[in-house]
């Protein structure tokens, strides 16, 4: 029928996103779920990832636009450092920075396509630090990825200032209980022409600061070859290369005894943001434009690193 063609076509799809991501995805076989002399009700396969066994299930509400979820129970999620360390597909570093289990921290990173939360989902876990990221609630409606946030217990954050603050409030306290919470500082995918981290929203800077906790600057490069800027698509072919990065803590000592303040807050996030532009220009093999890519002025602006 359609509807498994269109199953088995997302099905497909999947899989070749997985054997991008990990070359040692083995296919442990698929299977029809549901009354199939009555109606599709879903259409599962199984995988592993070396010792680490997922499953991925297709929404049959969704396959006329190809849509889907992933299910991975809390006994599936990666525990093995470097699992995406193949030099052919995912190369990690520094996922000692993101600290030890009970250790809350705030994360920060550069924000390139619709992908990339799943990527540094996979590098937190590895690591053994299960990420709650602080996301717009927009991403909550993409297919696959909004199920996968939502299962990772994201924060989601709206547009109206009221419930924004009640997002930091939440992501405050999952910082003190000792989680990983992850931000990303430009609020949204970058705007930058050359993809360059652009001007930022304070949120990773006062979390840090109303918690006390360090904020770990993470950069990364290559996953909007796999899917670009604002877009939903998967370029498989040829195979990417995707680097992703943590460093040392973001220096912020200085302003931890000040008021917090919306110049605080802004001094901040420049020098989270300028951390990661850096990190990213290593990476790249490139340097960093001097100013930032603003979307109000829609242009590159100065930068402000003192009070």
């Amino acid at each position: 029928s359609r509807d498994m063609a269109s199953a088995k076509l997302f099905i497909n799809d999947c899989k070749s996103w997985c054997r991008q991501l990990s070359p040692t995805f083995t296919d442990l076989g698929e299977r029809l779920i549901g009354d199939a002399d009555k109606d599709l009700r879903a259409f599962e396969v199984e995988f592993t990832n070396g010792r680490i066994i997922h499953s991925l299930t297709s929404n049959p509400d969704a396959f006329a636009s190809r849509q889907g979820y992933f299910t991975v129970d809390e006994a599936a999620l990666p525990r093995q450092r470097g699992d995406l360390g193949h030099p052919r597909a995912v190369r990690t570093s520094g996922q000692q920075f993101l600290g030890n289990p009970g250790e809350g921290v705030v994360v920060a990173a550069n924000h390139l396509s619709w992908f990339d939360p799943l990527l540094l989902l996979h590098y937190s876990n590895d690591a053994n630090r299960p990420a709650r990221f602080l996301a717009k609630d927009s991403l909550f409606n993409l297919p696959m990825l909004g199920t996968v946030m939502s299962g990772a217990g994201a924060i989601p954050v709206h547009r109206d200032s009221a419930n924004a603050a009640i997002a930091v409030e939440s992501a405050v306290k999952a910082v003190q209980s000792g989680e990983a919470v992850w931000v990303y500082p430009e609020g949204t995918i970058t705007r930058d022409p050359d993809l360059w981290p652009m001007s930022g929203k304070t949120g990773a800077a006062r979390i840090a600061l109303e918690s006390g906790a360090p904020v770990i600057p993470v950069a990364h490069w290559g996953v909007q070859k796999l899917m670009g800027p604002y877009k939903v698509e998967l370029n498989l072919i040829p195979r990417k290369t995707i680097h992703v990065e943590a460093g040392p803590p973001v220096d912020l000592d200085d302003l931890r005894e000040l008021p917090i303040t919306e110049d605080v807050l802004q001094v901040a996030t420049n020098r989270i943001l300028d951390t990661i532009t850096n990190m990213e220009a290593e990476l790249r093999g490139e340097d960093p434009p001097k100013g930032r890519w603003s979307m109000k002025d829609k242009k590159r602006v100065p930068i402000r690193r003192a009070l």
